[in-house]
């Protein structure tokens, strides 16, 4: 069990999930909707085809790329930039109101 605020993103390649945290990287099988589905939906978002992040780690955003806190760029795909964008506003609403 891995608290969602450590977890930084995931990536897929293939059938492999990969589980990033500051520290450590864990691997499973499983695809990246299924893992999107039971996640926070303001916390995490779908960036791209192979990358989910966690919105709290996001430094930087472009149009296509995103710098985390960590150090990783990770890209954006053209599909899900507008939604990054829409979910990105709720999510620095959502924090300022806390």
């Amino acid at each position: 069990q891995i608290p969602l605020q450590e977890i930084v993103y995931f990536e897929s390649r293939l059938r492999l999930v990969t589980l990033n945290t500051p520290d450590a990287s864990y691997e499973f099988y499983g695809r990246l909707s299924d893992v999107l589905s039971a996640l926070d939906e303001l916390l995490f978002v779908r960036v791209h085809a192979s990358y989910i992040i966690n919105m709290d780690y996001i430094h930087t955003l472009t149009d296509t790329s995103i710098l985390l806190r960590t150090g990783q760029q990770i890209p954006v795909s053209k599909r899900y930039r507008k939604e990054l964008r829409a979910k990105h506003l709720t999510y620095l609403k959502w924090r300022a109101d806390q």
